[in-house]
């Protein structure tokens, strides 16, 4: 049997009431020991005045015997053969003193207590057949001893005891007897319902108190889970509020970026090639589209805006982090630079930069009480199948590995399997987001990299990540004048920015457009209500004061159905391109718009504009 299945209950239970017996058993013994010593002293006591040596050791030793089954062998034997073991003994006695003393010698008493033991012990069922063994054996040894059959002397005054005392002897002993067993009986039927009754009160009870523990642990354990949602959704809360910030920042950020883009690009077209000031206006160029890339970045890391990887050269990514690192780490740690890669890889810059300084700055963290060196490595490597077979998630090929390094205070082994893990923190409260690996663990892998943590307490850790390398090169490119699509048709220019309104309303007036500008949505659309066939094209902002870029797209279209229009935006929630599709928008541009861009964008949305018309034409013709 499978102790394993046991019901601890039901196994407590059954202890308890073998305990219960065993005591019954102890009690009984101890009790009819008491009661049998006066006849037992007096049997000996004669037997040794007579000189009947043997007979006094049979009591000594059956007297003996009995307290020692009964008390002092305990749970040796089971309870039933002890039991019986200590019947035994009283029977044997009581027959023996019965054939040495007859009637009148105590051999009756010790077979009344034969059959009272028997009921107690064992159940009135015994005790009957213990009353019928023993009126049995009383008429045997009368009979015995009346007719001289015993192969032994005894007695004459007990010889010369007539057959009808023996019969009238017997005939007492059985009527008293059943009365004393029925009795016993009683007492002992209503001693087991008492045990059985607790035996199921604690049953009941220990059922009770399992479910109370299985409920207790079940409570700790929601609460548990329910401490860690909240964590998990404050934490979320968290990163949701730096979206949310990301997007305000990015919308505010882009409608600044837009007109120095724009008027940069506007003096540029003006001014005269290799000189100083083409050199300058060309370096804020460049430098107004990295913040435009930027911009993509911070919605990226806030998870909403999707970015294409596209070639990115890691070294000069991880010396310009390790400047800004220098700069905001304790004096007591050394950085040391092994850059010795100018390899690509097929990445995001902002990423990639912020896998270097999430994993310079927790080695800095480790070394901030005591100080230590803090070793950045960036190597080619090439990975073959070897490599690959303890590393299955990585193929083998041409491959840049970054280590960073730290002699600080180590990551202990039972922490260092959940470090990847999102919202895991060794932090104290209000210090970590516990999402900073977790990102990093997740850029490595969706460019097809991998990454992985040793360490050992007291000396330190070392990350290690593999990321392909590209062969692909790319470069920041300089405003470059080119041969524009340019038009005649009228455009109304809607944006709530001036700067904006009067930037592009140069721009497509340079293309040969006739604008039309305003700065408010509503003034707009009464404009358009007032002379609906006054304009080819709408090019509207989506974020508006008063009315939205949406909406008055929806009312421009319902006053006249085939009018194309352009929807800008820096940055919106509320916006997509398959909802501007929805709504019959025909192209969707995110600022800030080159030059370049919104000539072929504002070219082809007329063009696509005029093939129904046309097409309707030539059917007519």
């Amino acid at each position: 049997m499978d102790n394993s299945r046991i019901d601890p209950a039901a196994a407590s239970t059954v202890k308890s009431i073998a305990d219960t017996r065993d005591k019954i058993l102890r009690a009984v013994t101890y009790t009819f020991s008491i009661i049998v010593l006066p006849a037992f002293f007096l049997s000996v006591n004669e037997a040794l005045d007579k000189h009947r040596l043997i007979e006094a050791v049979v009591y000594i030793v059956a007297y003996i015997s009995w307290i020692f089954f009964g008390v002092f062998l305990s749970r040796k034997l089971t309870y039933k053969t002890r039991s019986s073991i200590i019947l035994l003994l009283v029977y044997l006695v009581g027959v023996f003193i019965l054939v040495q003393r007859g009637l009148s010698g105590g051999g009756t008493l010790f077979l009344v207590t034969f059959c009272i033991m028997s009921t107690a012990l064992l159940g009135l069922k015994y005790g009957l057949l213990a009353i019928a063994a023993s009126v049995c054996s009383i008429i045997f040894v009368g009979v015995a001893m009346v007719g001289h059959l015993l192969p032994f002397d005894t007695e004459m005054v007990w010889n010369s005891t007539s057959m009808l005392s023996w019969t009238l002897a017997g005939a007492v002993f059985l009527v008293l007897s059943v009365c004393m067993v029925w009795t016993s009986g009683i007492l002992q039927t209503r001693l087991l319902n008492t045990l059985s009754e607790l035996r199921d009160s604690q049953e009941k009870i220990a059922s009770q108190n399992i479910s109370l523990i299985k409920e207790i642990e079940d409570r700790k354990e929601l609460e548990k889970q329910k401490k860690e949602i909240e964590k998990q959704l404050f934490q979320s809360q968290k990163l949701e509020s730096i979206g949310t910030l990301a997007g305000g920042i990015a919308h505010d950020f882009n409608n600044i970026l837009t007109p120095i883009i724009g008027y940069t690009e506007l003096v540029l077209y003006d001014t005269e090639k290799g000189t100083l000031l083409e050199n300058n206006l060309q370096e804020i160029y460049i430098a107004a589209k990295r913040a435009k890339d930027l911009v993509k970045q911070i919605l990226l890391f806030a998870r909403q805006s999707e970015e294409d990887l596209k070639p990115v050269q890691v070294d000069l990514i991880a010396k310009e982090a390790m400047k800004l690192l220098r700069s905001s780490i304790p004096t007591s740690v050394e950085i040391q630079q092994h850059i010795k890669s100018n390899a690509l890889i097929m990445g995001n810059p902002t990423q990639v930069h912020q896998i270097f300084m999430n994993l310079c700055t927790n080695a800095a963290n480790a070394m901030e009480d005591d100080g230590g060196i803090m070793e950045v490595r960036l190597t080619d490597v090439k990975l073959d199948t070897e490599f690959n077979k303890p590393h299955s998630d990585i193929e083998p090929g041409d491959y840049i590995k970054l280590s960073v390094s730290d002699t600080g205070t180590g990551i202990p082994p039972d922490v260092i399997e959940s470090i990847f893990e999102p919202y895991f923190t060794t932090k104290a409260s209000g210090k970590g987001t516990g999402m900073g690996l977790a990102t990093i663990h997740g850029i490595v892998k969706s460019y097809g990299g991998e990454i992985w943590a040793e360490s050992e307490l007291g000396k330190g850790a070392v990350f290690t990540i593999y990321l392909p390398i590209t062969k692909k090169r790319t470069e920041d490119k300089l405003y470059q004048p080119e041969v524009l699509p340019t038009g005649v048709e009228r455009i109304l220019f809607v944006d709530d920015e001036l700067p904006i309104v009067t930037m592009n309303s140069q721009v497509l007036d340079r293309l040969g457009y006739q604008v039309t500008a305003q700065t408010s949505s509503i003034k707009a659309l009464e404009l358009f209500y007032s002379k609906p066939h006054a304009f080819d094209l709408v090019i509207t902002d989506m974020t508006m004061p008063n009315m939205t870029g949406d909406k008055l797209a929806s009312e421009l279209i319902k006053i006249r159905p085939d009018i194309p229009i352009i929807l800008c935006t820096g940055y919106s929630k509320k916006i997509s391109d398959t909802l501007a599709a929805k709504i019959g928008i025909k192209a969707f541009a995110y600022k800030p718009v080159v030059t370049a861009d919104l000539a072929k964008m504002v070219r082809t949305v007329l063009d696509e504009a005029k093939k129904p018309a046309q097409s309707l034409n030539s059917e007519l013709s």
